[in-house]
């Protein structure tokens, strides 16, 4: 018998471990933070700037928020859209690798008495 089999699948992996704990909207208030904006930046369409997309894929990390609820905070219509999101930030990742340094650097502003930190 698996000792994972009375588990709760939340409990089982290390990444739904971290998803637990992750408020999405202290992921977007780190994230705004980092990059010197407004929160409500992170909500408008067809702005070129990285932080909607890191907004975006640190949420689907980090956070139980589901799509549906995802995407009016990044200022998209359909749920459906915010994948696209995420997709173009797992490209930015693929061809710059240090730029998971900085998203390291925005989660632990989420962590308890580190606001304004790092």
């Amino acid at each position: 018998m698996s000792r994972f089999r009375s588990c709760p699948a939340s409990a089982r992996t290390p990444e739904a471990r971290q998803l637990a704990g992750r408020d999405a909207e202290a992921i977007f208030r780190a994230v705004s933070e980092h990059y010197g904006l407004d929160r409500s930046a992170l909500a408008q369409r067809r702005d070129p700037h990285i932080a909607r997309p890191v907004a975006a894929w640190l949420c689907r990390r980090h956070s139980e928020v589901p799509l549906h609820e995802l995407a009016p905070l990044l200022g998209l219509s359909r749920a459906d859209s915010v994948p696209n999101l995420t997709r173009r930030m797992d490209a930015r990742l693929r061809a710059h690798p240090k730029l998971a340094d900085e998203l390291q650097q925005i989660m632990a502003r989420t962590e308890p008495g580190t606001k304004n930190q790092v």
